[in-house]
Parts: structure tokens; C-alpha cells; sequence
């Protein structure tokens, strides 16, 4: 293994090798590694100023991709835990920093003067964290303007100590610290490199924040440690113009590009608007995929849309890995074919045998091989008691290795909660293996269980995604539990900001619609929600609008859609789609017709109350328990409602 602080040295000798930011289309600046060197010392040397060394944490703030990197390497010289940290300047962003400070041991505070204005806003809700900051906080500025340089003897470099903290993206209660050994760091950079078969003469473009570990290690420190020429982006860029992530790629004859799933799918709505691009693909060797959970379908889209290009078959490099494993804890052998099974949806249950099926079958659902355990890296899948399970059998992830953390940074219960002895961590996401091929099938926390049985959210969102592509990337599926039937209820996120009324009624009927046919699943409710709830690596928050809805958070918006709704007569089609569906869930019978009678359905009195409180529930003061004896059929009750309420 070769240790990764005496080949950032190494590497700042030669030529022509560094990094280039791009800052907009046409505006760059290349900064070789030589540079990077004395820039991060000159760094150093302010830091020791100010009294920061090893056993300090530096926590620090900037959206300038230069800057992040002089930090982050001036941190690794002088053995001082770096702790990156998002800008933000809502309410919620600004109480993680101080949540944050609180967790920390011994911290400094490293921003420009106008973001640490921001905190200063907070000052009396937070004294005690202000206090602390005092005199621990440092000014970009004052960094910045420094022009004498440090000094640095590597055979003097302290490699016992925590190197990295990374935070979890919860914006709610503690925070969990993943505190990241430097030993460690090392080693798995040293696997990643091995993995991917990365040479100096890779190309590397990114645009995922540095800030998380994608970022940060999967790209930019084994981007260094192999001396590969890195073109970085920031994600704001991307979201603005996709297509200047190809175009770069093309331009500079890239042959290694990172993004989670909702990248791929950014980039390909916004190329359907175009004709002309010319883009040369073809120097492209991977195209990873991480951070969230591998798409087959948008893997197959991607490739297929852009091989017009040069873009080679096997492209798509499917990932996974978790902060608590440094990054990566899965990846297949690059070049190897994408690898996928379709399994039926209806038999995915903690502890059982997946069935696999053909990918005609109506219950089927595709999922991905994310490759074999990086070296130094352990799986192994098992039930609630964490008994192994064979392989095809729906588990519970575990990981342990050199890449893996052993407790959480000053929080015992976080660790307490998620370590289940001997080493071994609970990622909390479900899998199934076949051999050393792990296959990912979803969030543990995120299953919705409906009458015994397990429904993954993302497998509802990819059927309903395939019924309107204005949908994809824009809706987010959550179970939410019912004490009234003691089973979770079915509810959507509809990012609705850009739609009227008139077009949101139509995209959830959509919903309701489709997640009904093809499921004979009953949706509750479609929420608008201005903006998805996500990590910056993109993936979906869905417990946080769970319980952002939970708390009322949504109910301004809910509101609108109210007043709207009652001021305008019910149309009769949409009553009875409506009701249709309510009578399918609370039946549990997806083959329902509207001239159906309910009590020749099974109808019992207990159903019936409840079908009534689910009508009323949609539709108040519209029903009563006597209606549906005087109107059994959905087409009789419908027509009743509407008559009703229009008057």
C-alpha cells in the first residue's frame, strides 16, 4: 500500500498535471498540483497562527472549489481534522452549524466574514455556541492574503489521527459525525484506485460538491493520489446548463465522469431540447454511478441516447458505498456488462428468497449487481437478529473493514444504535447477494408495509415515472402509518412549482391512477411541495418530508389546494375515479368495476365504516354509512356525491 500523503508529494513534482475549475463555459483556471502544495502550506501556516493543529477540528465553509482544497490538503499536513460543512443560510442550515460546534471537541471556524455574518443573526438563540467562536473563528480573507508558506518534512507527518469528519445530511436532532482515521483514508484510496484501474493518464470531470464523499474522495483525492488531470465544476453550474457536462467531457477528451441517477436523468431531459451538439464521447471509460440507488432503466436510457456520440455500451460503472465506509464499499470490474435481475415485487420481504421473473411479467421490478466489496471491505446480509442469510435472500446490509468506522464522532447512542458488535455496521439498506455480487433494493426506514406486505418507494416512483416523463425526478413516495388501520398509507410529493392547478389535478390523477392500475395500490394523498427534499448528492429525503408533513409544514400548501378545489364543481369522471380507488384499498381488491355492488364484494359492517370515513375523509360531509346501502355501486355513489356537493 502506498501512503497517500507521500504521493500528494510526489505527484506536486510533476508537469502538467493538476486541476482545472471550470467556472463557467467559457471561463477556466488550471491549478497543478505543485501549486496546490504551497497553496495549502501557505494555508498551514495561518492555521498554526491561530493555535489549530492535531487534535483540533477545523470546520470550515466555502463554496469556492479552490479554496475547499487548500483546506482540506492543508488540514492533511498538519494532522488537523477537517470538517467540511454546505453553505446555507435558511433557518434550518444555519442550526446544523451549531449543532455541529456542539459535537465537536475542540473546534475552529474557518469561513468567509459574510457567511460568518449569517451566524452572528443567531447570536442570542445560540450565546453559548457564539461564545465558543470568539476567538476560534478565522476569516478566508485574512487566509487568503498570507504569502509566506509553511514548511513540511513528510517524514515527520503524524498519521494517527482523524483526518476527516463527514456529517449526515438529517437536519433534525444530533448530528452524526462519521469521523474518518487518516489510516484509513489511505487504504481506501489505495482499493479505489485498484478498482477502477485509474492511471495518470485519466481524465477526470466532476460536479458533484466536494463537500460530500463522492466529491471529495471518490474522485478528487484518488484524482491526486494517481496524478490524473481533474476538471471540477461547481454543482450550481450543472444544474444551470446539464449540457456543459458533456460538452466538457467531449472538449477535453475526459474518460472518467461521476454523477448520481438524477444527473443522468437531468442531462437527458435537457438534450432532448437539442439537435446540434457534436460532442466526441467516445475517451469516456466510466461514466460512475453513485450515491443513490442505480436505475437500470435510466443506465440503458443513458447510453442508448448518447452512443450517437461515441458513448461505448459498457459504460455505466454502478456504485455503492456509504459515509461510514469512507465511500465505497461495492463497485464491479470496469468494462464488465451492466448486470441486472428482474425479480417479482410482491416477494421482496426481509428474510426471504427473492423470485425471479422475466422482465414481461406485470409484477416485475429490475435492480442492478453494484459489484463485489472493495479490497479490505467485508459483507454480509442478515435478518432482524442479524442471523447471515443465504444468497437471493432480502436482508439487512452489513459492512466492516479497514474503510469503516468504528463508532460515531461523541455520540453513543448513534453508535449504539447502528453497530451490532464484532465490527460489523448496519448501513440500514436492504440487499440481496448473489455470490460476491451485492444487489441493492432499498431503504430499510423508507419500506412501506401494507397488509404484511413490503413496498419499496422507488419501485412505486419508477412506475409512475414511466406513465409521464414530467414526473421523473419530481415525485417522492412515502409511507406514513395509520393508527386507524394499523398499516402505512400511500403518499406522494409532487414538486408543483412550475404547474398550475389545472396541471397538477391532471399529474395526480396520473398518480392515483397508475399506482392503482399497475399495483392495486390505493394512493391517500398528492402533496405539492414547492421543492424535493434532498441530500446534495441528490437522493430523496423522504423521512424528513415525512415528518415535515407530519408537522404540519405542508399545510399552507395543502390549504391552496383546498380552496381551489371547492371553488370549482366536482366533475363526475373524477368522483368516481376517486372513489374507485377508495373502494379497491379498503377491499384490497384491484379488480373492482364501477357497477360493482359493495355487498356482493364482501362488503362487511366494518368495512363499510371504514369506506365511509375514507369517503369523508376525501370528500367531507358528502356520505353516510345509510348511502351505501341506497347506493352500493361506485357509478350510484359517485353520481349521489356529486349531486351533493355541487349543489
Amino acid at each position: 500500500m502506498q501512503d497517500l500523503m507521500k504521493r500528494f508529494i510526489e505527484n506536486t513534482r510533476l508537469e502538467n498535471r493538476g486541476i482545472t475549475i471550470i467556472k463557467d463555459e467559457s471561463k477556466e483556471k488550471f491549478i497543478p498540483y505543485s501549486l496546490v502544495y504551497e497553496s495549502a502550506l501557505r494555508y498551514l501556516k495561518v492555521f498554526h497562527e491561530y493555535g489549530i493543529c492535531k487534535g483540533n477540528e477545523l470546520l470550515f465553509q466555502t463554496e469556492n472549489i479552490e479554496q475547499f482544497i487548500y483546506t482540506f490538503w492543508a488540514c492533511q499536513m498538519g494532522s488537523i481534522t477537517a470538517v467540511p460543512i454546505d453553505i446555507g443560510e435558511n433557518n434550518e442550515n444555519v442550526e446544523k452549524i451549531f449543532r455541529i460546534l456542539k459535537s465537536l471537541s475542540n473546534p475552529f471556524y474557518l469561513a468567509h466574514e459574510e457567511t460568518f455574518n449569517v451566524l452572528l443573526k443567531y447570536k442570542k438563540n445560540y450565546e453559548e455556541e457564539m461564545k465558543l467562536l470568539e476567538n476560534r473563528h478565522i476569516f478566508y480573507e485574512k487566509v487568503i492574503s498570507n504569502t509566506i508558506a509553511e514548511t513540511f518534512d513528510i517524514n515527520k507527518h503524524d498519521h494517527d489521527y482523524i483526518s476527516l469528519i463527514q456529517y449526515s445530511s438529517g437536519s433534525t436532532g444530533v448530528p452524526k459525525g462519521i469521523p474518518i482515521l487518516y489510516t484509513s483514508l489511505s487504504t481506501h484510496v489505495n482499493a479505489l484506485a485498484k478498482r477502477e484501474a485509474v492511471t495518470d493518464n485519466d481524465k477526470m470531470l466532476n460536479w458533484a460538491p466536494l463537500s460530500h464523499n463522492l466529491g471529495l474522495i471518490s474522485v478528487h483525492v484518488v484524482g491526486t493520489f494517481c496524478a490524473t488531470n481533474q476538471y471540477l465544476m461547481p454543482k450550481q453550474l450543472f444544474v444551470r446548463n446539464p449540457l456543459i457536462w458533456m460538452r466538457k467531457a467531449s472538449e477535453y477528451k475526459v474518460t472518467m465522469i461521476y454523477a448520481p441517477n438524477f444527473g443522468f436523468k437531468y442531462l437527458l431531459t435537457h438534450y432532448k431540447t437539442v439537435q446540434n451538439e457534436k460532442w466526441d464521447l467516445s475517451n469516456i471509460r466510466v461514466a460512475f454511478n453513485g450515491a443513490e440507488p442505480i436505475n437500470y432503466k435510466l443506465c440503458t436510457e443513458f447510453v442508448d441516447t448518447l452512443q450517437r456520440h461515441g458513448l461505448h455500451k459498457n459504460v455505466i460503472y454502478p456504485a455503492y458505498g456509504c459515509s461510514e465506509a469512507t465511500s465505497v464499499i461495492s463497485i464491479p470490474e470496469v468494462g464488465k456488462e451492466l448486470k441486472k435481475y428482474f425479480v417479482d415485487r410482491r416477494y421482496l420481504n426481509i428474510g426471504k428468497q427473492v423470485v425471479l421473473c422475466d422482465n414481461t411479467e406485470k409484477n416485475a421490478t429490475a435492480f442492478v449487481s453494484v459489484g463485489e466489496p472493495v479490497d479490505n471491505c467485508e459483507v454480509r446480509v442478515c435478518d432482524e437478529n442479524n442471523n447471515i442469510l443465504a444468497d437471493f435472500s432480502i436482508g439487512y446490509l452489513q459492512v466492516r473493514g479497514e474503510n469503516v468506522i468504528k463508532e460515531y464522532y461523541n455520540n453513543a447512542s448513534a453508535t449504539k444504535e447502528s453497530f451490532v458488535g464484532d465490527g460489523w455496521f448496519n448501513t440500514g439498506d436492504l440487499c440481496f447477494r448473489d455470490g460476491n455480487s451485492v444487489i441493492i433494493t432499498g431503504r430499510a426506514k423508507e419500506i412501506i408495509f401494507i397488509n404484511g406486505q413490503n413496498y419499496y418507494p422507488m419501485d412505486i416512483e419508477r412506475v409512475v415515472e414511466e406513465a409521464d416523463e414530467r414526473l421523473a425526478g419530481r415525485i417522492a413516495c412515502c409511507g406514513i402509518f395509520s393508527d386507524d388501520i394499523q398499516t402505512d398509507k400511500i403518499y406522494f410529493f409532487l414538486e408543483s412549482s412550475e404547474y398550475s392547478f389545472d396541471e397538477f389535478s391532471i399529474l395526480s390523477s396520473k398518480i392515483l391512477n397508475r399506482v392503482t392500475d399497475s399495483l392495486g395500490l390505493y394512493v391517500e394523498m398528492v402533496i405539492p411541495v414547492k421543492k424535493l427534499e434532498k441530500t446534495q448528492s441528490g437522493k430523496i429525503q423522504r423521512l424528513k418530508m415525512e415528518k415535515q408533513f407530519l408537522a404540519g409544514e405542508y399545510d399552507d400548501l395543502l390549504g391552496l389546494y383546498n380552496i381551489k378545489k371547492d371553488s370549482s364543481d366536482l366533475d363526475e369522471a373524477d368522483v368516481e375515479s376517486s372513489i374507485l380507488n377508495i373502494w379497491k384499498n379498503v377491499l384490497n381488491n384491484a379488480n373492482i368495476k364501477s357497477d360493482d355492488n359493495f355487498f356482493d364484494l364482501g362488503g362487511s359492517s366494518s368495512l363499510l365504516i371504514l369506506l365511509t370515513t375514507k369517503i369523508e375523509e376525501k370528500y367531507p360531509d358528502s356520505v353516510s354509512a345509510i348511502d351505501i346501502f341506497e347506493a352500493p355501486t361506485v357509478k350510484e355513489l359517485s353520481e349521489l356525491i356529486v349531486d351533493r356537493i355541487n349543489k
